[in-house]
């Protein structure tokens, strides 16, 4: 996997790049998501989660776990709270 922090070219946001390797993306299908702290990256107090599933409802499942009460998870648009 790698990761970098990338700014536009007319500098005015910032872009999160993550590439996966297929190896990781083995492990998502497993249902084991990918966590890791972004704070080496100059993202400091930020976590990163990367799940996947084949339906709404499996990305839904992996989250539960590992959030507050107050997350909202936006989809396509949309906001739920879970």
């Amino acid at each position: 996997m790698i990761k970098a922090i990338a700014e536009t070219k007319d500098k005015r946001r910032k872009v999160l790049i993550i590439g996966l390797e297929r190896a990781n993306w083995r492990e998502l299908a497993k249902g084991r998501p990918i966590h890791f702290n972004a704070d080496v990256m100059g993202l400091p107090g930020l976590d990163v989660l990367i799940i996947g599933g084949n339906t709404h409802e499996d990305l839904v499942a992996q989250l539960g776990p590992g959030i507050g009460p107050e997350t909202v998870v936006h989809d396509d648009g949309k906001q739920e709270r879970h």
